[in-house]
This record gives structure tokens, C-alpha cells and sequence, in this order.
């Protein structure tokens, strides 16, 4: 049953649509980004999802740009390689709007992938927590 604030009153879903909505993505991670986020995560008592996006949300323009200018195999859309035999590990997880257009304008700016990205985020971060230790 709904209520007059479209909401419904047995769960409290909230069942209106001008919200933001966040991207559900299903990405493959490198086997160190992978093991590193199960770490993390487990680490911060944390779910995979909201550890990936701390490490976007805590990773600047700058950072990406730099890492990428830095590695001496650019990863390019049409560059990329693909995998044969044993397949990446994939997580399936949500991303928050704001770290969705981070890691699509940092995917257009650099002409690499959105898994790229995430994975070149992922390092970057790694390396911080490295540095701070």
C-alpha cells in the first residue's frame, strides 16, 4: 500500500523516481587489485563495494593522469589486451553517481576503459597506503 508520500507503508521503500541512482557495474580487477581489495575490505570491516569507492572517492584527476603518463605501456581502448585462458575475478558492485563520472570522464580524457580506470585507482591507492606505512 502506498501513502500520499510514495512511500510504501509496510517496507518503507521509497518508490519515487527522481532520486539519484546510482551504477551497478560488474568490472574485472587485476589478481592483485582483486586480493588487495578482499584484504581491504575485510580489513575495514568493510563490504567490497563501499572500499572501492573509498579508494575512487579518495584518488584525484591528478593522481590518474600522473599514474597513466607514468606507465610505460599506455592503456588505450583499442589497446587493450585481451586475456586468454583463465578468466579475471569480477565484483559486482554499486557506484556512487559522483565516482561513476569520475572514472567515465577519467576513461575519456585518457582514451583507456572504465575498468582501466578502476584498476589504475586501485593501484594508485595501494601505493598511498604503502607510502603511509
Amino acid at each position: 500500500m502506498i501513502n500520499k508520500n510514495n512511500t510504501t507503508q509496510s517496507t518503507g521503500i521509497d518508490t519515487n523516481t527522481s532520486r539519484t541512482t546510482d551504477k551497478f557495474i560488474n568490472m574485472a580487477f587485476t589478481d592483485e587489485n582483486y586480493e588487495f581489495i578482499v584484504s581491504e575490505a575485510s580489513k575495514l570491516n568493510a563490504h567490497f563495494t563501499n572500499f572501492i569507492n573509498l579508494a575512487i572517492s579518495s584518488t584525484s584527476d591528478n593522481e590518474i593522469e600522473d599514474f597513466i603518463a607514468k606507465n610505460p605501456i599506455r592503456q588505450c581502448k583499442s589497446l587493450a589486451s585481451k586475456r586468454t585462458g583463465e578468466h579475471l575475478k569480477r565484483i559486482y558492485f554499486k557506484l556512487s553517481t559522483e565516482n561513476f563520472e569520475k572514472i567515465r570522464n577519467a576513461a575519456e580524457h585518457t582514451n583507456s576503459s572504465k575498468t582501466v580506470i578502476v584498476n589504475v585507482i586501485l593501484e594508485i591507492y595501494r601505493q598511498k597506503q604503502t607510502q603511509e606505512q
